[in-house]
């Protein structure tokens, strides 16, 4: 314990010889999200005509808010130029929507083009379940184009690589007392490309208000793995599974605006409101995999995600 001691004392003043700022933040953060698309997930057929019954908006609705951490760390040299990272986390997000009837006048089917391999007609049971990860990390070359906090107006740059992870899942199950069937699609994102910052933030002390925004363009890398599989008659028989990957360019836009309170002239709570925009990914919620081969997969997904952040920043020195 004593060298573990001993340890920290001596890296810290090792960084505190050559770095001017050491900046930390961290918080909380909730997020929701919409702007979901309104592909058909499951069919009711009557008589041989099909009506649509869940879509993906009834799947992940907007108003269940995931909670995240927000984390973010900057070493100054000097007072104009650093190097900052950040990253934010969301805790899985999950949504259960289910369908069900006792009547033979009609029966539930996912919707799989007629190409697919495997029927889904003569369920009388309905059950989606969906879920969803999110995170992004940044690490970036930070300019203050003007001194922050100290005098009424500051201006912050930032520009550097940035990476942003996202993994949704979807099972559909369809059952009757008969069979039970089950088709699944794992989407997964990696977002890798460049991001710029920009943040202005203006004073009366003790208190600080700001605006701060960013924008992205990523290459897409996308894999997305559908499963069938049927327990109920038979097991083996019918089981299939395809992968199928595909790269595409993509963009975010991101912006909030935030207030806090200036403590000691080192110590900042902030409170803030903003949100995301993502642009042209592939989901598990729009069945890229229904197809079962590459060219299917639907990459004209737009997200909106919103929230707000509570955080403690702190300048070392």
């Amino acid at each position: 314990m004593k060298r573990f001691l001993l340890s920290c004392v001596w890296g810290f003043g090792c960084i505190s010889a050559d770095v001017k700022h050491l900046e930390l933040e961290a918080g909380i953060i909730p997020w929701t999200r919409q702007s979901l698309p309104l592909t058909t997930l499951t069919y009711q057929i009557t008589a041989g005509k099909e009506t649509p019954v869940i879509n993906a908006q009834d799947v992940a609705k907007i108003n269940q808010w995931v909670p995240g951490l927000f984390a973010r760390m900057a070493i100054l040299p000097t007072d104009e130029y650093g190097i900052e990272g950040r990253y934010l986390g969301l805790l899985q997000w999950s949504r259960v929507y289910a369908i069900s009837t006792t009547s033979n006048a009609f029966t539930y089917s996912l919707a799989i083009t007629p190409s697919s391999p495997i029927p889904f007609t003569g369920g009388s049971q309905v059950i989606e379940d969906y879920k969803m990860r999110y995170e992004s990390a940044d690490l970036l070359f930070l300019w203050n184009i003007s001194p922050l906090y100290d005098k009424f107006f500051g201006v912050r740059g930032l520009l550097g690589p940035s990476y942003i992870y996202l993994q949704d899942k979807l099972d559909q199950t369809i059952s009757s007392v008969t069979f039970l069937k089950e088709y699944s699609i794992q989407s997964t994102n990696h977002f890798a490309g460049l991001r710029a910052y920009g943040e202005w933030i203006g004073t009366p002390e003790p208190f600080i208000w700001g605006l701060r925004g960013s924008f992205g363009v990523y290459a897409d890398i996308y894999k997305q793995v559908s499963t069938i599989s049927q327990s109920i008659p038979i097991s083996a028989m019918q089981n299939f599974s395809y992968v199928a990957k595909n790269v595409w360019p993509s963009t975010i836009f991101q912006g909030d605006v935030f207030l806090g309170i200036n403590l000691f002239d080192s110590l900042r709570i902030k409170g803030a409101f903003g949100g995301q925009w993502l642009n042209y990914l592939g989901s598990a919620v729009s069945q890229p995999g229904r197809g079962f081969q590459r060219s299917s997969i639907d990459r004209k997904n737009h997200y909106v995600f919103y929230g707000a952040t509570i955080s403690l920043e702190w300048d070392l020195f």
